[in-house]
């Protein structure tokens, strides 16, 4: 092990496994919504959950995105020099885009009134 690097280069590589399985859930859970009904007994709670997994959707590329930006500017270098490093920018920039959409699809489903 090269001493003169610090933990964070020889830890971080451009893992994408976990940011595949979160935009897996993120697509199944829209396509369950789009499975139910326009209007049912438990869309409050639909929503709520729908809102906090979005949540969680986004918080993995929120942070990848505060380590490349702020704590190791460098490291967004090397990921725009190979292309393993811009396909897994792009993948975090997906599951951003698919947690905010199950997010805003949660709200959706809390405010819908039932008459």
């Amino acid at each position: 092990m090269d001493r003169s690097r610090s933990v964070w280069e020889h830890d971080y590589e451009f893992r994408s496994g976990s940011l595949a399985a979160l935009l897996g859930l993120a697509v199944a859970y829209l396509a369950w919504q789009a499975s139910l009904p326009d209007v049912t007994v438990n869309d409050r709670v639909y929503g709520i959950a729908g809102m906090l997994l979005g949540l969680f959707i986004c918080s993995r590329p929120a942070r990848n995105g505060i380590d490349v930006l702020i704590f190791e500017r460098h490291s967004l270098r090397r990921a725009m020099r190979g292309a393993k490093g811009v396909a897994w920018l792009c993948l975090n920039a997906l599951v951003m885009l698919a947690g905010c959409v199950v997010v805003v699809m949660g709200a959706i489903r809390m405010s819908v009134k039932i008459e």
